[in-house]
């Protein structure tokens, strides 16, 4: 006869619960299996509850994190919106002073159209045979009046021209003009990115489309703060005007001024041209005020 099979049996362990005080004694009979089961699912209990932990830590973070960039973004939103506020006053501001100073310079050529006819009637008189006879007609102290105001009026107009100066020169730091001749293509706001698609950027200037070689010019007088190649702006010029305000000018397909060197409005400093990160001959126009990009055509007045 062959050999026969022997089975197996389960083995089995015995765990006693003994009472503190008189109680019943306890038997619990577990097989094998049984504890590999029960070691099982212990395990995967507290690898649960420690994944669900982890989890619920993880998005805490996430929670905290976001909420904390939100409030940053929303204190960020409030700076830009008071310098924004800050920038119309200015804006306002500058509009009335030159509203001043086209008054002023009404009322200078008033003075000097005053004083050429009082000029005019002078040298009649000086050239006039019969000056001394007309001179003791008027008499002596009358003379001498009209000598006294004609110098006062003559003192008052070169004060005044003194100042129309003054307004002048600073006026002519305000970058109120465009850079160049061309159509607008792109204004300042959230728009998609023409080159990376991204969708909301905000677009810091303006777009000036022309042909290649157009001519740039300074839109106010300043020194020349960069005058090179810049990253996606291409070959750039930036100009400081000294009174809170830079200028940028970019994409060009080449300089003519260097940096450190003084510009006055309406000198050429570059040529059109589409370097940098760009898709087509233009030129990008970029007004700061104290570090802060402002829209160009709140500036600009021509």
């Amino acid at each position: 006869m062959g050999k026969q099979l022997k089975v197996r049996k389960n083995r089995k362990y015995t765990i006693m619960i003994i009472p503190r005080r008189g109680g019943k004694l306890k038997e619990i009979s577990i097989s094998v299996v049984g504890i590999w089961l029960t070691l099982i699912v212990f395990i995967g209990i507290i690898s649960y509850t420690a994944l669900v932990t982890y989890v619920n830590r993880v998005s805490a973070y996430k929670s905290r994190s976001i909420k904390h960039k939100v409030l940053e973004q929303a204190e960020r939103i409030e700076e830009l919106t008071q310098q924004l506020y800050a920038l119309e006053n200015v804006n306002e501001e500058l509009l009335s002073e030159n509203k001043d100073l086209i008054e002023q310079k009404i009322e200078m050529n008033s003075k000097l159209e005053e004083i050429t006819e009082m000029e005019k009637a002078l040298a009649e008189a000086l050239d006039d045979n019969d000056l001394m006879t007309k001179y003791s007609e008027i008499g002596e102290y009358a003379f001498a009046d009209y000598r006294k105001t004609f110098g006062e009026k003559i003192n008052a107009t070169v004060e005044l021209v003194e100042k129309v100066k003054l307004q002048s020169k600073l006026l002519r730091r305000i970058p109120n003009r465009l850079p160049a001749e061309g159509s607008i293509t792109s204004y300042f706001g959230r728009r998609t990115h023409p080159v990376t698609g991204e969708l909301g950027k905000f677009h810091k200037g303006i777009d000036i489309a022309n042909y290649t070689g157009a001519p740039i010019y300074a839109t106010a007088d300043g020194v020349v703060k960069f005058a090179g190649y810049h990253s996606g702006f291409g070959k750039l010029v930036i100009i400081d005007h000294q009174n809170g305000y830079e200028t940028y000018y970019a994409h060009n397909s080449s300089l003519q001024v260097n940096q450190g060197e003084y510009v006055t409005r309406g000198s050429q400093i570059a040529k059109m041209g589409s370097t940098g990160l760009s898709t087509g001959t233009h030129s990008h126009f970029e007004i700061r005020y104290f570090g802060t990009s402002v829209n160009p055509l709140k500036i600009i007045n021509d």
